[in-house]
């Protein structure tokens, strides 16, 4: 059995601001986009070794993990808006009935 190693006062420090920020982005109501902020970071690391199959050096293949996920979100955003406005155009969507 090995003993534990008690923690230096740089990681004590590091536990403290890290737990500061935490509280700081739950009063500014950050919480969404510390998780969207997250859910990308996640996305990339897994894309990127995915994209050494197509002969991607992995540096890029991160660069490249990027590009294509944000082509997916402006592709996503571009058709949801063109459908909402097609929607209140057509009959179904009109207001004045």
């Amino acid at each position: 059995m090995t003993t534990a190693v008690p923690p230096s006062r740089c990681e004590i420090a590091a536990w403290l601001v890290a737990a500061g920020l935490l509280l700081l982005v739950l009063k500014l109501h950050l919480l969404s986009a510390l998780l969207a902020g997250l859910l990308v970071h996640q996305l990339v690391h897994l894309l990127a070794p995915k994209l050494t199959l197509i002969r991607v050096h992995r540096t890029r293949g991160k660069l490249v993990a990027v590009a294509i996920l944000a082509a997916l979100v402006v592709s996503v955003l571009t058709v949801g808006v063109i459908s909402a406005v097609e929607f209140f155009r057509s009959d179904a969507g009109s207001l004045s009935a």
